[in-house]
């Protein structure tokens, strides 16, 4: 799910500075992003500052995203899962999950 307008940190830096970690932040004093952090934990004043700052938008991507009754919606595709490389039904059921859930990881990290 992609926001209609997208939120530049750099826009809205004198907010979002002093709750900056000091250690891996995904941001630099600046606004500028760092490509060098990926997936860094975001303090909770820092991750509410910015939903605040999405506003009604994040909101209706939550609530498509909760509101989606497969995995597969969320992730917008569904690749079907190679029989021959399967060893059993087992195996086969724990890579269907391992798929499913990066859908659900991506909508996650894509709202926060």
């Amino acid at each position: 799910m992609v926001l209609s307008t997208a939120l530049r940190p750099k826009d809205h830096i004198d907010v979002l500075r002093p709750l900056l970690p000091t250690k891996y932040s995904p941001l630099r004093l600046n606004g500028d992003g760092l490509q060098s952090i990926y997936l860094t934990e975001l303090p909770q004043a820092l991750a509410e500052t910015l939903r605040g700052l999405i506003g009604q938008r994040y909101w209706d991507a939550y609530a498509a995203l909760t509101q989606s009754e497969t995995v597969g919606d969320l992730a917008g595709t569904e690749d079907p899962v190679d029989d021959r490389t399967i060893v059993g039904p087992t195996f086969r059921a724990q890579v269907v999950k391992a798929r499913r859930g990066q859908g659900v990881f991506r909508s996650n990290v894509l709202l926060r």
